[in-house]
């Protein structure tokens, strides 16, 4: 059958497997790969106010996370930096953080101030301050 001494071969390259895959890459302020990048999080809700349906985008910090690639462009009316105060979100009205665009440290109700970006959001850039 089995002896212990293969057994317990077996269960410390399993240990050591898990433990190599839990360890975080690139530290904890950066990115796998990119060490020193950050991440950054948007609450983007389709209704006034941040009544869903809702999704939350993590994406790494300085990048151009575009919302056509997950299905929510041209959908928000209502989005929140999660990371506030650490970074500061623009908001953009085309693909590849191009067109008009919004900057915004908090919560930001895109039907109000003439709502001129509501339903129009596609691209979103954070920066850490």
């Amino acid at each position: 059958m089995f002896s212990i001494k293969s057994i317990t071969a077996v269960l410390a390259v399993g240990l050591l497997s898990g433990t190599a895959l839990a360890a975080p890459q690139g530290g904890d302020s950066g990115a796998p790969g990119q060490p020193g990048r950050g991440r950054a999080r948007v609450l983007a809700c389709e209704n006034r106010n941040f009544v869903g349906p809702c999704q939350n985008f993590e994406f790494d910090e300085g990048s151009c996370f575009n919302l056509h690639d997950v299905g929510w462009h041209d959908k928000i009316s209502s989005i929140r930096n999660t990371m506030y105060p650490r970074y500061r979100c623009t908001w953009y009205e085309h693909d590849k953080c191009n067109g008009a665009s919004y900057d915004k440290w908090e919560d930001w109700d895109m039907t109000s101030h003439g709502g001129y970006m509501n339903d129009r959001v596609s691209s979103i850039r954070c920066r850490l301050v």
